[in-house]
């Protein structure tokens, strides 16, 4: 994975009103197996129906050899959402995997979100 990149999305799905304006805050993390950050957690401001991501660069592990694989899981969680108008009553978080080139060799989502 040395040579690759994870990329965490995420995108707020309003309901209601929140396609008015508002925003909510989220919190995206990279850990390892055991619950570990991989990176400094990211907090984010998310528009109603926008997406931001953020990176994780295999460079940035540390791993034996370029040949070794990395295991870890994404995590996102809503730190504000207004009450009453929810911006972010639901959100859509993919996982990217793509080399230097920014050709994608693997994408994963939450198979009830879509």
């Amino acid at each position: 994975m040395s040579e690759q990149t994870a990329r965490l999305n995420v995108l707020a799905l309003p309901v209601g009103r929140a396609a008015l304006g508002g925003t909510c805050t989220v919190r995206l993390d990279f850990l390892d197996t055991d619950g570990t950050m991989l990176a400094e957690a990211t907090t984010l401001v998310l528009l109603p129906g926008k997406s931001q991501f953020v990176d994780l660069k295999g460079s940035n592990l540390r791993l034996a050899s370029r040949t070794d694989r990395a295991q870890f899981r994404a995590s996102v969680e809503v730190l504000h959402n207004p009450p009453g108008f929810q911006p972010c009553a639901d959100e859509a978080a993919t996982v990217e995997i793509f080399d230097a080139t920014g050709r994608t060799s693997i994408v994963v989502a939450h198979p009830q979100q879509f």
